[in-house]
């Protein structure tokens, strides 16, 4: 079945309003889905999405989970998840790619979360922050708007 000729209330009003859908999640599947069935423009990632996408898909990732622990001994557990947090943002971000370049960046964005433990320190803000940039072209970064926040953002 062509998913494209199924016309949901979303896909809808994607296609007939102003309006434009972004997917809560970075979950491969559902964002595929809620691109090609509803018309989704963007979607976001943060630590809390990214753990219950892991717990859904732990079959696509329990490999990956096992290789970043091998090649990467002296990590702790924090620093293995925002990897898996920057992985699967970027293949979200693929994913939505061809929406950013067709409508020169308006849209097609995955939208990435700083650790919020920095709310404190501007610097480490800003570090995690051009870090995250350079994972894709269509990339945004969420900053917590704490006086660090603000900081790290001007």
């Amino acid at each position: 079945m062509d998913h494209n000729s199924v016309e949901t209330t979303l896909r809808t009003m994607t296609r007939s309003t102003p309006r434009v859908l972004w997917n809560d999640s970075c979950s491969i599947a559902e964002l595929s889905t809620s691109i090609e069935q509803n018309g989704a423009a963007g979607a976001t990632c943060n630590p809390v999405i990214v753990l219950e996408v892991w717990k859904k898909e732990w079959g696509l990732w329990q490999e990956r989970v096992f290789e970043l622990v091998r090649d990467m001994p002296t990590a702790g557990e924090d620093e293995i998840a925002w990897r898996l947090v920057e992985e699967m943002s970027v293949k979200a971000a693929a994913l939505l790619l061809p929406i950013y370049e067709r409508e020169n960046g308006r849209n097609g964005r995955l939208s990435i979360q700083t650790d919020p433990r920095l709310y404190r320190d501007p610097t480490a803000i800003v570090a995690q922050a051009e870090r995250f940039n350079l994972l894709a072209p269509n990339m945004i970064v969420k900053i917590p708007v704490t006086q660090a926040g603000v900081t790290a953002i001007e």
